[in-house]
């Protein structure tokens, strides 16, 4: 089913390796943000539930560095981000066509989510930034929809792009700051169907 949101990590923190769920630590703000946002629904205790919000909710769980577990983002470099790519965007790719082919879609985009939201700025930025050298790169971003998209960007225009602030504990910023941007995704979420349909199909 195509969802209504995928959300991008950098890369499984070794709490989250280790339980299998993602941003299970108990000092991560994610799953304490989805619920007062109302982007989780109410039944959502945590972690252990995000398998259920892909079926239930439409919102799903990716990270960059997907099988490259470490709790310090210091200690992977632009070079290492930008090596991932490839492989991210050939699993959203994938999720995209298995998507349009369990609902009929014959226009090979209706199985984009209709968003894409990153917790934090980083791994947005690095993406941005493959290919780009010297006064060419990316330095700051704002929160909120992106307009810019790096080479090799699977999903069709029609798909936002939201950058929201990072839920690590260990990330210094007031509650408010934190929480502002991801219920301002929240509200936008809450006006996307679902289950979603595909949109090229004949209407009934």
């Amino acid at each position: 089913m195509p969802l209504r949101l995928i959300i991008g990590g950098n890369n499984p923190s070794d709490h989250a390796w280790s339980t299998g769920h993602y941003y299970s630590h108990p000092a991560n703000w994610m799953w304490r943000i989805l619920k007062k946002t109302g982007i989780a629904p109410s039944w959502v205790k945590g972690a252990e539930d995000d398998e259920r919000m892909v079926s239930e909710a439409g919102v799903g769980f990716l990270d960059v560095g997907c099988g490259h577990p470490g709790t310090l983002l210091s200690e992977f470099t632009s070079e290492t981000f930008q090596s991932w790519a490839p492989a991210f965007y050939a699993r959203l790719k994938a999720h995209m066509e298995r998507a349009c082919s369990n609902t009929g879609c014959v226009c090979s985009e209706c199985g984009a989510p209709a968003v894409v939201g990153f917790a934090g700025k980083r791994q947005w930025m690095e993406l941005l930034n493959v290919g780009r050298k010297g006064r060419g790169k990316y330095t700051k971003l704002d929160h909120g929809v992106q307009q810019m998209r790096p080479q090799g960007w699977p999903f069709p225009p029609s798909t936002e792009v939201w950058v929201l602030p990072s839920t690590s504990g260990a990330a210094p910023m007031s509650t408010a700051h934190r929480v502002g941007p991801w219920q301002e995704l929240a509200d936008r979420i809450k006006l996307i169907e679902w289950p979603r349909k595909p949109q090229c199909l004949p209407k009934d």
